[in-house]
């Protein structure tokens, strides 16, 4: 008798230490989790294959992928019209509710493409087209270090931990700022 109340007792503190290991671990797993799905941003390319406002028929092929993919920014190409643009805004990236905004759709000489976004992680400023012989190339602007480093990431923490610095970083000297981001990628703001 006496070695059941042991044997009952010394199971009652393995459970709980049990139990207790498992609250834990499911308390980091759930954090840990978090920090990934904050610190990512999925980015995806498609040809659309000359969509304009008539190709509606594909609608539900592009809602399939666009579910799978997830992604924050979309930038398509072979776009043939504003209408289409905004077709594609509205029935594939919205489908599910008003997560997505589009770029400023601009009428080049060939198809065009088109950079949609997720207005909870992007900030948008502008586009500026670049004229090529064979078509127009587009440059998509998020943003820009002239306001300072520091005021940057202090606005962008009000979104969540800020992940990556991109962008042109001249006159910066203050390496404190940026020490615990995961990306820093310097380049010209222009």
């Amino acid at each position: 008798m006496k070695r059941d109340t042991i044997d009952k007792g010394s199971f009652m503190v393995n459970r709980k230490s049990f139990l207790v290991a498992i609250t834990v671990f499911t308390f980091f797993t759930v954090i840990i989790a978090y920090e990934v799905e904050v610190d990512t941003l999925t980015v995806m390319t498609y040809n659309i294959l000359n969509f304009d406002s008539y190709s509606t028929d594909r609608v539900d092929d592009f809602n399939k992928i666009i579910e799978e993919v997830n992604p924050d920014i979309l930038v398509v190409q072979e776009l043939k019209s504003a209408s289409g643009g905004q077709l594609f805004l509205n029935n594939v990236m919205n489908a599910g509710g008003d997560e997505y905004s589009a770029t400023p759709f601009i009428n080049g000489y060939d198809t065009d493409n088109q950079l949609y976004y997720r207005k909870s992680v992007i900030k948008y400023i502008s586009t500026q087209q670049i004229h090529t012989s064979l078509r127009d190339i587009s440059a998509y602007t998020f943003g820009c270090s002239h306001s300072g480093v520091g005021n940057i990431l202090k606005a962008a923490s009000q979104f969540g931990k800020p992940y990556a610095l991109i962008g042109g970083l001249h006159g910066f000297s203050d390496f404190d700022l940026v020490k615990d981001l995961t990306l820093i990628c310097p380049t010209h703001c222009t």
